[in-house]
């Protein structure tokens, strides 16, 4: 059995398997950063913050408010969740320590860190009866660890760029090891070192996992991000995302028309706010395939086809870390 999580800001997307149809065991769940931040949000008096580097958004911004008025000390793993840049965590005046030093801070409440609930989601399954995973596949959002003076955004989709330059295997976007690239990642993957596991970022998930084969445009329009893909024979010949919240139907007509024809580059779109863009040719799209919980905002003068795959649109992006098992065995050549 397959255990596939898609850890986003507002839900977790869990599905357990060994095949795909419609009759699996799936559930969204609130995501981890919401179930931690409310948890913080409970705390009075000072915090001790440890577990493992995970997604930010409501938890970051619920521990930059308790900061204000209490003491709040993290593990290094855990301080990640707020920057790569340490040294930017000690400056909002919270104190960083080895997991040594734990035990030396007994009078703080402690808050335990990280993208996977597998306790809990293992408890629930023991609870029901059902079969426990052999392999767990999660996908995450990662940025990754910027070097010095690139831009996060810039730094993230060169990755994306350079699977394209190579041979646009949808396989390279799926990591089994640990990438010294991505630390949220790396996270996941030392989670599930016991367990045979991948992790993927979360928007490759969900273009995977609507991609149906042929020649297509795969769209993830997400609350945060939107990112479209070029898909052709079974390789990523082009990609652009950018911020869903700054694209209107005159700029998303234009970018995707630009990712068919091949001229969409990577300067208009960060220029323009965006992360990125590279496209290695044109394709002629047998059809554009559209997922995400911000899909409405596709015009309606392009002519799309919504995703749902096992027949519910909330999966998209845990049947994408389904199929990347298979994929990571595929051409291991």
């Amino acid at each position: 059995m397959t255990l596939a999580i898609d850890v986003g800001k507002g839900t977790q997307d869990v599905l357990l398997t060994d095949k795909l149809d419609e009759n699996v065991v799936k559930m969204v769940l609130p995501s981890p950063t919401r179930i931690v931040a409310d948890k913080i949000r409970q705390v009075e008096g000072d915090l001790l913050c440890t577990g493992n580097t995970m997604g930010g958004g409501p938890v970051s911004k619920v521990i930059k408010n308790h900061v204000r008025s209490n003491d709040v000390v993290m593990v290094e793993e855990a301080a990640r969740t707020l920057s790569d840049n340490l040294d930017f965590v000690r400056d909002m005046g919270i104190k960083i320590i080895d997991k040594e030093e734990v035990q030396d801070y007994n009078g703080y409440t402690k808050v335990e860190m990280g993208d996977l609930l597998l306790d809990e989601i293992h408890g629930f399954l023991d609870s029901i009866e059902i079969k426990q995973p052999e392999k767990i596949g999660i996908g995450v959002q990662d940025h990754g660890v910027a070097p010095e003076g690139i831009s996060d955004r810039r730094y993230r989709f060169s990755y994306f760029k350079e699977v394209i330059q190579e041979k646009g295997l949808l396989k390279d976007l799926v990591f089994k090891e640990k990438t010294g690239r991505f630390s949220r990642i790396d996270s996941a993957l030392s989670q599930l070192s016991s367990y045979e596991s991948i992790a993927l970022d979360s928007k490759i998930a969900a273009i995977i996992g609507c991609y149906q084969g042929g020649d297509e445009i795969v769209v993830d329009a997400g609350n945060g991000h939107f990112m479209a893909a070029s898909i052709k024979e079974n390789k990523l010949v082009g990609l652009f995302e950018h911020h869903t919240r700054m694209l209107d139907d005159d700029r998303i007509t234009e970018l995707i028309d630009k990712l068919i024809h091949g001229e969409i580059t990577d300067d208009e779109v960060f220029g323009d706010g965006g992360h990125g863009a590279y496209v290695s040719e044109s394709i002629e799209p047998e059809k554009i395939i559209v997922t995400g919980p911000r899909r409405d905002v596709m015009p309606n003068t392009i002519n799309i086809e919504y995703a749902h795959p096992i027949g519910d649109v909330m999966m998209s992006g845990a049947v994408g870390i389904y199929k990347s098992f298979k994929l990571k065995e595929q051409n291991k050549n």
